[in-house]
């Protein structure tokens, strides 16, 4: 049987062993012998990656006897020297700031914008809140990265784009028109001032109209935006759907097309990133413990190098 080759940084055990280099250099705040923080790590990336359920079925089947297959694949691939128990990683991995992995560019891989954090309350200001805390931190930790920020239409408001600004971040985000009456009716009698543009391929038709530099909303005069509208034709069922867009990008019949396929970009972000962690088996929104300090968060970054990882697999 021919040997199987694997494209040295991009495989499997390419990737983890990058990953157990990464971790090995975070620094322990406790150490204690023979149980390392790499293989806590590790073993935590491992749970979502192998997609167990809970730690305690993870733990449960390293320990079946005799010579369990899975403590043989934890050290073949994942390099874990000593499988920590379910309770020895969650006290290891709860004194572990997720924010210091990013810092020590633990992570810098791996790193992945979210609207909302990872996790969000049912109600309007905590998520809000949320996005605030969100982008600031990430501005934070990456100063020069130039960046769009594409969002729904809960973040349309003034002070959110005023703080975007501010981060020096460029923003496309959803537009509704029962948010924005203002911003509408001035679209609705100036109709005929708005620029067009007629986009078609094999499945759909879309209709581009914009305008540079309107005021978001009648309270807020002097938060200037650029507006923009999609109205998509379905070429087989003749459906219609309109989509409306703010940004601070000066749009132009050069980049309205590129500026209309980030905003709907949205909508695959969410459908094929954020939600395939909640309902494909990583278990995005099961509580693996919430600790003292961090677990919580702790486990919630470690679904993202471990979802990637498998991306780049599949």
């Amino acid at each position: 049987m021919a040997d199987l080759r694997f494209r040295r940084h991009l495989s499997m055990p390419g990737l983890l062993r990058t990953t157990r280099t990464v971790f090995g250099s975070i620094k322990d705040p406790t150490a204690r012998r023979g149980l390392s923080l790499a293989d806590c790590l590790m073993s935590g990336l491992a749970v979502f990656l192998l997609k167990y359920p809970s730690l305690l079925q993870f733990d449960e089947e390293a320990r079946l006897e005799p010579g369990p297959a899975v403590v043989g694949n934890l050290r073949r691939l994942y390099g874990i020297r000593r499988v920590p128990s379910d309770t020895a990683m969650r006290e290891r991995l709860d004194r572990i700031d997720p924010v210091a992995l990013q810092r020590g560019k633990a992570l810098e891989r791996f790193t992945v914008l979210d609207g909302t954090g990872y996790f969000s309350s049912k109600k309007v200001h905590c998520e809000r809140n949320a996005a605030k805390r969100l982008v600031a931190d990430f501005r934070r930790e990456h100063p020069p990265l130039r960046t769009i920020v594409v969002q729904d239409g809960l973040y349309s408001t003034a002070p959110h784009l005023a703080l975007l600004r501010a981060l020096d971040l460029r923003f496309i985000i959803t537009a509704r028109p029962g948010d924005h009456t203002a911003l509408f009716d001035h679209i609705k009698d100036r109709g005929d001032a708005l620029e067009q543009l007629q986009v078609e391929d094999a499945k759909c038709s879309m209709e581009l109209r914009w305008r540079n530099d309107l005021p978001l909303n009648a309270g807020h005069g002097q938060c200037r935006v650029n507006f923009l509208a999609g109205r998509q034709t379905d070429n087989k069922s003749g459906k219609v759907t309109v989509f409306t867009w703010v940004t601070d990008i000066a749009i132009t019949a050069d980049n309205v097309t590129e500026l209309m396929r980030v905003g709907r970009s949205r909508w695959r972000v969410e459908n094929e990133v954020y939600n395939t962690p909640g309902n494909h088996g990583y278990k995005f929104e099961h509580n693996f413990g919430h600790g003292r300090q961090h677990l919580s968060a702790l486990f919630a970054t470690l679904t993202m190098p471990a979802f990637l990882i498998d991306q780049i697999q599949a």
